[in-house]
């Protein structure tokens, strides 16, 4: 059996990666595609990311997924505290996204919380010993080598938003996925 496709999307930190991401998504819907899954907005505050809303992609419902403000109970990974609703409605996104069959599953963002097996590390293990549906991972650049490796992935395409446009990304996904 063929392995679905990886695809990286990358570039540094608050590189425009899920503006750019955000774009994609639209293109991909308007051709008819059903992407799935979510992405994370990131806010300022002071020069700083102070918090991320996780969105669904097919509902564009938000929660609260993580923020520096000390939250009691929630789980601490530097700098954040974690909302451990948004982790659960995280996964349960994704696994949704399985059942339905999506065109592509969609994750923003893959890094070093996962490397360390955190947040979406359960899920993403999974789907790569399985590797029957397309996936879109957002990571940044110096996390890229150390994600695959974590995950044994030897096969992805790799995107770099820099050199790249959505367009452009879009017609290289509809040729990989042979639409």
């Amino acid at each position: 059996m063929q392995q679905a496709p990886l695809f990286i999307l990358t570039g540094e930190r608050a590189s425009g990666k899920t503006t750019f991401l955000m774009h994609l998504i639209q293109i991909l819907k308007s051709n008819g595609l059903k992407p799935e899954g979510f992405y994370a907005i990131g806010y300022w505050h002071n020069n700083q990311r102070s918090k991320f809303e996780l969105v669904n992609i097919t509902s564009n419902n938000r929660i609260l997924l993580c923020k520096t403000e000390a939250e009691t109970d929630w789980p601490f990974h530097q700098p954040y505290y974690f909302n451990p609703e948004a982790i659960r409605k995280g996964n349960d996104i994704l696994k949704l996204s399985v059942k339905k069959k999506a065109d592509i599953i969609i994750v923003d963002e893959v890094g070093k919380l996962e490397i360390r097996g955190f947040i979406w590390y359960q899920f993403l293990k999974k789907q790569v010993r399985e590797m029957d549906q397309p996936m879109l991972w957002v990571i940044r650049k110096p996390f890229i080598k150390e994600t695959l490796k974590t995950f044994g992935i030897s096969h992805s395409t790799i995107i770099d938003i820099e050199h790249n446009t959505p367009e452009y990304v879009f017609r290289w996904i509809k040729n990989k996925l042979a639409l």
